[in-house]
């Protein structure tokens, strides 16, 4: 029987399942915004006192594609963003480019492979941050490639 967080969060993908079956507008868009805040500040302890680290990394793909499927609905959702492009940096930093080190340094092939899909995912969660920084402050992203010392002030 599952308890604490994993039912709460459990109980809500249900309830948000539910709700996008009837299209209620303000009332899915809350209930999403709900599910998508549990996960993004509760899902980050499950992880990190998981005993099991081969468990966390099977699982991680599934919840950055649980975060992207949520911001399909809710694509302007600060803390989805900020939750989403903390996850895919952190997911290819330990699990991508941290795999590099256990490589043959010979094989350029499997190297570069890595290197490469590390790169996209870098770029992906690069994508997600700019969308929040945009929404926090419409600009921002221009500013940066414009000016950025004038943006970071």
């Amino acid at each position: 029987m599952l308890t604490g967080p994993t039912r709460t969060a459990g109980a809500a993908v249900v309830a948000v399942a539910l709700l996008a079956a009837t299209g209620c507008g303000a009332v899915r868009s809350a209930a999403i915004k709900s599910v998508a805040d549990t996960l993004s500040t509760g899902s980050g302890d499950v992880f990190t006192r998981d005993d099991d680290p081969l468990l966390v990394r099977d699982a991680v793909p599934f919840g950055l594609k649980t975060f992207e499927s949520l911001l399909e609905s809710v694509p302007r959702y600060v803390p989805l963003l900020t939750a989403t492009c903390a996850n895919f940096t952190q997911y290819a930093y330990a699990f991508v480019q941290a795999d590099i080190d256990g490589l043959d340094p010979t094989d350029y092939e499997t190297i570069t492979a890595y290197e490469e899909r590390a790169l996209k995912l870098h770029l992906r969660a690069r994508g997600y941050c700019m969308r929040a920084l945009e929404e926090r402050r419409a600009g921002t992203v221009r500013e940066l490639r414009v000016d950025p010392d004038r943006a970071l002030r």
